[in-house]
């Protein structure tokens, strides 16, 4: 974009225009964060630069999911790394080269078959990191985002209402028509361990979801990171579709119902009957998350 431009002169420069309103007068939401396109294909990229001392283990286990024996399997929703660039001038940075992602909850779901979708492909993900004895650590709703096979225009990397080139909002296709995929981001704090360790133990470190009821009743004993994984994937899921994040009423909803009254609502609320298939993936899913988040 201009603005990273090393002779760049904002576009507002002697106008009447506010930088707000101009393309390049949008800052990146995160210090940490920039978009970019690869020179080889113009393939939209996110650039963000770790501090190797405090996360030694994103870089490798990023890799180790974009693997050619792992990148793949349709199960695998981990955030791809194209590459790993070194800062020269400091040893301690590194600089990490993904797909231009963009908020999973935007714009909002319209049918329950979205939402099933999404929550289908989101355990499917999380299942294959634990199948491959990593633990996330930190999958609350931030770090959950999708691609943008539903959008018609690109959107602006710093302002992902707007189109690319900020003169309308971006145009989209509903998840139905174009669903989108999921992916998992962010293993700062993820750990990767040893097939015969059948139950890690590690001291609780907090990502950005600060609700863990084992956290609080003990922030010093040490504890399996994998059941807490499912919590933050359950709370996820409960603070996106059962709060604001759609346009589906699931006000009837509540995490002290039974699972079936979570398909009967399902049913009442489709248009057509739900087959045995998601009847049984929301029986399952919905139980499940009621089970770890009591």
């Amino acid at each position: 974009r201009n603005r990273y431009s090393p002779d760049w002169v904002p576009s507002w420069t002697n106008t009447n225009k506010s930088d707000i309103d101009c393309e390049d007068g949008v800052r990146s939401p995160h210090y940490l964060l920039l978009d970019a396109r690869r020179t080889q294909d113009g393939a939209r990229v996110s650039l963000k630069c770790i501090d190797i001392s405090r996360h030694p283990y994103e870089i490798e286990i990023g890799r180790y999911f974009s693997s050619s024996s792992l990148s793949q399997d349709p199960a695998n929703h981990c955030v791809p790394i194209y590459d790993v660039l070194q800062v020269p001038t400091d040893n301690n940075l590194a600089i990490i080269v993904m797909p231009l992602l963009r908020d999973a909850t935007d714009p909002y779901f319209d049918t329950v078959g979205e939402v099933v979708d999404c929550i289908q492909q989101l355990f499917e993900g999380l299942r294959f990191m634990h199948r491959h004895h990593v633990a996330h650590r930190d999958c609350m709703q931030l770090n959950i985002l999708m691609d943008g096979n539903m959008f018609i225009d690109p959107w602006h990397a710093s302002d992902q209402y707007m189109s690319e080139d900020f003169k309308r909002a971006a145009r989209h296709r509903t998840r139905t028509h174009s669903p989108p995929r999921y992916y998992y981001i962010d293993f700062g704090i993820s750990r990767k361990y040893e097939a015969s360790n059948t139950n890690p133990l590690e001291e609780p470190i907090f990502g950005g979801d600060k609700e863990v009821p084992e956290f609080k009743e003990d922030n010093y004993r040490p504890r399996n990171p994998f059941p807490t994984d499912v919590w933050y994937l359950g709370h996820a899921i409960q603070e996106t579709f059962l709060y604001v994040k759609c346009n589906i009423n699931f006000s009837c909803f509540s995490t002290q119902d039974s699972p079936n009254t979570y398909v009967a609502v399902i049913e009442r609320t489709s248009l057509y009957p739900v087959s045995y298939n998601v009847r049984f993936f929301c029986l399952s899913v919905l139980a499940f998350i009621d089970e770890v988040s009591r």
